[in-house]
């Protein structure tokens, strides 16, 4: 895995758009900081909470009525 990401956290990119909630962008920093800190469990348990969540968001209605910032976050 560390060979797909970015070098650093710096340099790994959570630019996403007002439709994902502060809360969900705060998850996914707190997931790149325990990720690059090499703390695995609390990575990997953030991880599946932000997973859980994005896939609700994409499976609520349409494919192409789901924002795309919500196919980055459970891409990520």
């Amino acid at each position: 895995l560390r060979a797909l990401l970015p070098h650093t956290k710096e340099d790994l990119k959570l630019d996403l758009g007002e439709k994902v909630e502060r809360s969900m962008v705060t998850l996914l920093q707190r997931a790149t900081e325990f990720f690059y800190e090499g703390r695995r469990d609390e990575c990997l348990q953030t991880s599946e909470v932000i997973l859980d969540y994005s896939w609700e968001k994409l499976n609520t209605g349409t494919w192409r009525d789901v924002d795309k910032d919500w196919r980055r976050v459970y891409a990520i």
